[in-house]
């Protein structure tokens, strides 16, 4: 399993200080990063249960029914990271980046790589320590990680796995600069969306299934244009909804999450004999890009139906913008980023403790928690916010208003 939390902002530029700010993004965000953790904590609690029996049924439906599903989240932010990057250009008269191509990267490179580079380092630490100890990086897995270029190569998992989409989302800023944001702004945003989704899936049609970068996501560019134009069209629909039908956004948020899950669960082990689901899971088994492009618009969906003035004062967006959900995302980067290795180091004090497996799996959970939130809270307060921007002061600015989309989730 994998996840990324760089679903970062590019927010207005780092001499402004203060940014706007909009919260629900924020609990989006921090909520999808501490699904992260608990599916982690949680999934090496699961191997701790070998025995056959009620324990090992009730983890078994958490792990596969409830808790499994932390690939996802990686789509939720990647959709967010393309819609928070899109609405400081779409509140420009040209729709360009603050500062240029340049300018851009230097904010991008500020706010991701030093958080990066520090887990980076922790986690060759925390692994060397690990028992048994003494695992260290080969150099083609460091340089890759340095680089990070590993998720296109045999290093993707390496050294601390959830980091693949880091180096996924990384290249993906140069494709939005280059390429989608010079298609949008000549053709619109539905050539975008093509275009992002052309590109991202011709590896996987055109290139056998071995070198084709299925394991890295090439598709997310897709998704990203998906957050990107919906961010890029809400002045649009500002001045549009008086004329035209509201879109019932939040049941198209549900009908492609259930197509997700729907997928996902056609695709479980224990399946495989049932005749009448075998077409539908050869082709999941050829497209595994399709639960993403559905979790993708469901994201999409979500963000457009918290966009809408109608929905400013709703509970969901309320509990998303509670101070305790909005404290949790200001961490999330280095929640996900750093979380793991030392959940799967008290996965194997635990392992080697051969306690029962009752007390072991609870034990996993009350302290696997709790390590994973401290190390996060840790890589942040000592490295992470420092290079983030000051948020402004709530209430949130109205997105509705087109000077105001300069959202903020750092």
């Amino acid at each position: 399993m994998s996840t990324s939390d760089s679903a970062v902002c590019d927010l207005v530029p780092p001499q402004t200080r203060a940014r706007p700010h909009i919260g629900y993004l924020d609990g989006i965000r921090g909520l999808a990063a501490l699904y992260v953790l608990i599916s982690h904590v949680q999934g090496c609690a699961f191997q701790l249960v070998t025995a056959n029996g009620l324990l090992m049924r009730i983890a078994g439906t958490l792990d596969y029914a409830v808790l499994g599903f932390g690939h996802f989240a990686v789509d939720v932010f990647i959709v967010l990271s393309g819609y928070c990057l899109m609405l400081p250009v779409a509140a420009r008269p040209q729709g360009t980046l603050s500062g240029g191509f340049w300018g851009f990267f230097k904010r991008r490179f500020r706010r991701i790589v030093p958080p990066y580079l520090a887990a980076l380092f922790v986690s060759i630490v925390v692994n060397y320590v690990t028992p048994p100890s003494g695992t260290l990086p080969s150099g083609a897995e460091l340089l890759s990680h340095l680089l990070l270029v590993h998720n296109l190569g045999p290093w993707h998992h390496a050294i601390n796995g959830p980091m693949w989409s880091v180096a996924v989302e990384w290249q993906i800023y140069f494709v939005f600069a280059l390429l989608l944001l010079p298609v949008w702004r000549r053709f619109g945003a539905a050539a975008s969306i093509l275009f992002g989704f052309t590109v991202g899936l011709l590896p996987h049609f055109l290139l056998a299934s071995s070198m084709n970068w299925d394991w890295s996501c090439p598709w997310y560019i897709g998704l990203f244009a998906l957050g990107m134009c919906a961010a890029a069209g809400q002045g649009k629909r500002r001045s549009d909804r008086a004329s035209s039908r509201p879109i019932p956004w939040g049941l198209a948020a549900l009908a492609a999450l259930s197509a997700a899950l729907g997928m996902y669960f056609f695709l479980r082990a224990g399946w495989e004999h049932v005749h009448w689901m075998q077409p539908m899971r050869r082709v999941l088994k050829s497209s595994p890009w399709l639960p993403d492009v559905a979790i993708g618009v469901s994201a999409t969906s979500l963000l457009l139906y918290l966009a809408a003035p109608a929905n400013h004062s709703n509970r969901l967006r309320s509990f998303l913008e509670h101070r305790l959900i909005e404290r949790l995302a200001l961490m999330s980067y280095s929640l996900y980023l750093i979380h793991l290795p030392f959940v799967y180091l008290v996965y194997i004090l635990v392992k080697r403790a051969a306690m029962p497996q009752l007390v072991g799996y609870v034990l996993q959970i009350v302290v696997g928690l709790p390590v994973g939130l401290l190390a996060g809270w840790m890589l942040y307060q000592t490295v992470e916010r420092r290079f983030q921007s000051r948020p402004a002061a709530r209430p949130a600015l109205p997105l509705e208003v087109p000077g105001s989309q300069l959202a903020a989730v750092s």
